[in-house]
């Protein structure tokens, strides 16, 4: 689990704005999995934060499917 999927777990919007925005957080994937292959994206998207989805969506890749799209 990343700082990603903390963030968007807990629907912190702001804090996840200017990760995305900040230099030093580049090179954290935005695209990392937990152990089960669920990305940031899809915790967002799981907790119905749309604001989170639509901010992760343009950072992230879009195609990953977890154990539970399988």
């Amino acid at each position: 689990m990343s700082l990603y999927h903390l963030v968007a777990a807990r629907h912190n919007y702001h804090m996840l704005e200017w990760m995305l925005d900040e230099p030093e957080m580049r090179g954290v994937d935005i695209d990392a999995q937990d152990l089960a292959s669920s990305t940031a994206l899809h915790y967002a998207a799981e907790s119905g934060f749309g604001d989170c989805c639509e901010a992760l969506a343009k950072c992230a890749r879009c195609n990953i499917a977890n154990l539970k799209d399988s």
